[in-house]
């Protein structure tokens, strides 16, 4: 209902990647829920976060009630796996810099907010959390924000990215 939440696994060497955000209104662990399975990643709330929980129980009641939820549900978790696909395709294919620029555009068309210096994106990022989304060193987070910092693509306020240039930074991931 309020705050992010984010969706992480741990990799075979315990480093924590992260899956994805989780928005006001969005819902995780749908899966798991519905099939009765235990929920196979972790939810960690990233600032002061409101949520809603449903049971089973009670989920399939409503589902069975208003037969266009499950349609909503099952094309958003179609979304949700194609988005992870597509992440688990960059961190293989990709360089870090082009990885760095995808996962900022997708921040800014899920969060962003229009400004008149440019997209705002309205939640604290961190190095290690940029590196955790990304697939890479909390080092190489830092020396490629740099490196965006100093080429007038985005601008940091608070903790929060400032996407100056969408045009800019979108050619530096093609």
């Amino acid at each position: 209902m309020k705050g992010k939440v984010k969706i992480t696994k741990l990799s075979q060497d315990g480093k924590e990647i992260i899956i994805e955000i989780i928005s006001p209104f969005d819902f995780f662990g749908g899966v798991a829920v519905m099939r009765g399975f235990p929920y196979p990643a972790n939810a960690v709330a990233m600032e002061e976060t409101d949520i809603l929980k449903v049971s089973r129980k009670d989920l399939l009641r409503i589902m069975d009630r208003f037969p266009p939820l499950m349609y909503c549900m099952t094309m958003n978790l179609g979304d949700r796996m194609r988005g992870a696909h597509e992440t688990l395709k960059n961190i293989a294919l990709e360089r870090v810099e082009a990885r760095i620029v995808s996962l900022l555009l997708k921040l800014a068309e899920n969060l962003g907010k229009q400004t008149d210096e440019g997209v705002f994106i309205d939640m604290r990022l961190s190095r290690q959390d940029i590196a955790d989304m990304v697939g890479t060193t909390v080092e190489t987070a830092i020396r490629t924000m740099t490196g965006f910092r100093k080429s007038g693509l985005i601008r940091e306020v608070d903790g929060r990215v400032l996407i100056t240039d969408p045009k800019g930074l979108s050619a530096l991931g093609s």
